[in-house]
């Protein structure tokens, strides 16, 4: 069903904005949870990159239907214990973003990051 492509490219005066809402890695880094926010009114499916710090990355793609009932994902991404530089939404810019400023989450330098008091 690809009614929300002609919805959004040919029937509807409408934007396209994803963000990457929140980054939560987990204590133990096996996984980090990204929450990711759809802004405006076209939707599209996800195209996530994760870096990591050995110079490795992982591509994570979200179909489109994530957004039927929802404005904000929130997906699951293992990490195999490594750690994360970057996560970035559309990282080769294939899609027309109309806010390209809050697509990219950087991880906090060592000196940066705060005590953990949550225990998550």
């Amino acid at each position: 069903n690809l009614a929300w492509y002609w919805r959004g490219w040919f029937l509807e005066d409408t934007l396209f904005d994803q963000a990457i809402a929140n980054v939560r890695v987990t204590r133990n880094s096996q996984q980090v949870r990204v929450e990711i926010a759809n802004k405006q009114e076209m939707v599209m499916p996800v195209l996530l990159k994760v870096d990591f710090a050995d110079g490795s990355s992982r591509n994570v793609e979200l179909p489109v239907y994530v957004w039927y009932y929802t404005n904000l994902w929130t997906t699951e991404i293992p990490t195999d214990g490594k750690s994360i530089t970057q996560i970035s939404l559309d990282p080769d810019r294939n899609l027309p973003d109309c806010d390209r400023d809050n697509n990219v989450w950087k991880a906090p330098s060592e000196t940066e990051k705060p005590a953990d008091t949550n225990g998550s």
